[in-house]
């Protein structure tokens, strides 16, 4: 009997160690645990998706508006690429998200957003979490069970105030960045898009545009950005702006733009022979004539 009460006991450990061990781990990481009121520190939200693969996440940030101040966010280097509410301040210490990775992902720390904050007020407090979803890649939007880490932070007295760096003259384009074409039945209906993400590290990022083909215009654009021409014919022209006006381009050449150029190559040596050709016959015409 007492190895049967033990097995069972054994069983439950295990099972409850596996179940631990399934569950995705969001953590709040902080730039620095102790800083000084005047100071602006980074919150960045990590997710450990324990080797299960997620494709969303959605969750509120909460923030004590008595000690922090609402910067603003960085989302280049976030592993979701759409989102299907941008990061934004809800009010009352609330940044709100939702976003998805088409495809999904695995990984250990996974960034999904980095917050910025300035100390305001000397105390204690902590940003946490609420109201936190994350869905498995599994075709039904099942969700995963989920443990929560918050980041705890004490505020010391103000110092004198530093030279602000960000008030220098930029003139450093926007950092080089790669454009991806994509494809996804859950997004866009199915079209091809395009995801492109930068920094700059002098005045910051303000936005970027996209021009469809050499004769096309410039408009502004957000990552994921849904092709206006599917037919991946035109060569495609990705700008990022800063603050001060720098701009950086990247050009991408969609998959079909090397057969369109062939087309295009063919088409103008058949017309370049039928005008040799009426040359040609106007000329012994001309000869015939004389």
């Amino acid at each position: 009997m007492r190895i049967f009460l033990l097995s069972i006991a054994v069983a439950s450990l295990c099972f409850a160690f596996a179940s631990q061990a399934q569950a995705a781990q969001v953590i709040l990481e902080g730039s620095s645990a102790t800083v000084t009121v005047g100071d602006v520190i980074s919150v960045t939200m990590l997710l450990d998706t324990e080797l299960q693969k997620i494709n969303a996440a959605e969750a509120d940030v909460v923030f004590p508006e008595d000690f922090l101040q609402f910067i603003g966010v960085r989302d280049s280097d976030s592993v979701l690429n759409f989102w299907v509410s941008e990061p934004s301040y809800k009010g009352n210490g609330v940044v709100h998200f939702s976003g998805i990775t088409p495809g999904g992902f695995v990984a250990p720390k996974a960034n999904l957003i980095e917050l910025l904050f300035k100390v305001i007020e000397v105390g204690e407090g902590e940003v946490h979490i609420s109201n936190a979803s994350v869905l498995l890649h599994d075709g039904l939007g099942t969700r995963a069970s989920l443990t929560v880490s918050p980041f705890l932070f004490a505020s010391d007295a103000a110092e004198p105030p530093s030279v602000d760096a960000s008030a220098h003259e930029d003139d450093e384009l926007p950092e080089a960045f790669a454009v991806e074409l994509q494809k996804d039945a859950d997004v866009f209906e199915g079209n091809h898009f395009l995801i492109f993400a930068t920094e700059d590290k002098g005045s910051g990022m303000h936005h970027f545009e996209v021009k469809e083909g050499i004769l096309g215009r410039y408009t502004v654009a957000k990552s994921p950005y849904q092709l206006k021409d599917q037919s991946l014919t035109k060569k495609i022209f990705v700008k990022a702006v800063d603050s001060k006006g720098n701009e950086r381009v990247t050009v991408f050449y969609p998959q079909n733009i090397q057969s369109s150029n062939q087309n295009n190559s063919a088409i103008l040596s058949i017309l370049i022979l039928c005008v040799l050709t009426l040359l040609w016959g106007w000329k012994r015409m001309w000869f015939f004539r004389k």
